[in-house]
């Protein structure tokens, strides 16, 4: 009898993974290229690109049908690129120093769901649809929380420019600059001189909010229109002021602080910066409270996003709500449940 039982099990697990067939991995890619309007250069390449979109289509499968998951992952606009190519077109290696900042926070206790509702109707964050290879910049991450901000205090939404932290972003190795944090500085444009050199490729999230922070000003995406490209830093006179408790440099990621105190912040303060490790179940969420087993390794990161608020019971578990940069259709329109 329990010889029987285990072949029972087994057999009823290779049953519950079965792969596509030919035909309905043709049908299916068909669609996906239809759904997000996807061509290629040839057949080779088509083959090579639904040959990938195969092999996701297994693995959501696979991972849908272990029911010792708390998520979902399905097909998405990534789905025909390997996990390199994605990561080399929409993440970033994001450098962060280990600091305290100036700013104490006294952490609370039994704190209230917060799913930021006021924010989030006074707020475009997760949902700009960012130009590819440049989704990962942290323009868009630090101006969507300035924004959120800007519309708690005021009740008013002002669509920042991103273009100019990116723009207004410079590298030089070679400085002896206590600010400059693992080579990175943002800086105005009257800073610019022979030598730095402007970089679309990830950076620091709180320099940028530092350089904010000190200037107190901050361009319109009106004024200062997304370029596609890192540009040539500009200056206008005509900004939107930021008071001094509008916006400063706290750094979850900088600090390494406890998530105790990020609720206190996301509950007083509203959205939170952070640096986080996106894997490829990460690329691919669509519901659920998202647990990754594919962690950084030594405290690895390669993407930010906004945490904007948190709740204590979602499918019967704590969850951080978070709001990524990669479009309504990513996730859950643009957000993703954390654990």
């Amino acid at each position: 009898m329990n010889y029987f039982l285990i072949f029972l099990i087994c057999f009823v697990f290779v049953v519950s993974t079965n792969h596509y067939t030919e035909n309905e991995v043709e049908l299916l890619f068909s669609k996906f290229k239809s759904d997000y309007q996807k061509s290629y250069l040839n057949p080779n390449e088509e083959a090579y690109r639904k040959a990938i979109f195969e092999e996701k289509l297994n693995l959501v499968q696979e991972h849908n049908s272990d029911p010792t998951k708390t998520y979902k992952i399905g097909i998405n606009q990534f789905s025909d690129l390997t996990y390199e190519e994605f990561s080399s077109m929409y993440l970033s290696s994001l450098k962060y120093p280990n600091k305290k900042s100036e700013h104490e926070f006294k952490q609370e206790s039994n704190l209230e769901d917060k799913s930021n509702n006021n924010n989030n109707n006074k707020m475009k964050g997760g949902l700009k649809s960012n130009p590819a290879n440049l989704w990962r910049l942290l323009g868009f991450d630090v101006t969507e929380v300035i924004e959120s901000a800007l519309a708690k205090d005021t009740g008013v939404l002002i669509e920042l420019a991103p273009q100019e932290a990116l723009s207004c972003t410079y590298k030089d190795s070679s400085s002896s600059n206590p600010d400059v944090t693992d080579g990175y500085i943002e800086v105005p444009s009257s800073w610019i001189s022979d030598g730095w050199q402007t970089g679309c490729d990830g950076g620091n999230a709180c320099d940028v909010f530092q350089l904010y922070a000190l200037y107190k000003t901050i361009t319109s995406s009106q004024l200062y229109p997304y370029a596609d490209a890192d540009g040539i830093c500009q200056t206008y006179t005509n900004y939107v002021e930021l008071s001094s408790n509008e916006v400063y440099e706290w750094g979850y990621g900088c600090n390494k602080e406890s998530e105790a105190t990020l609720e206190t912040l996301v509950a007083n303060n509203g959205p939170v910066s952070v640096a986080i490790y996106a894997s490829s179940t990460f690329e691919s969420y669509t519901s659920g409270a998202f647990a990754s087993t594919d962690c950084y390794v030594n405290g690895e990161t390669n993407h930010a996003v906004n945490v904007v608020g948190y709740l204590n019971n979602y499918d019967g578990y704590p969850v951080w709500i978070v709001r990524n940069s990669w479009g309504a259709g990513w996730g859950q329109n643009g957000y993703i449940y954390e654990l």
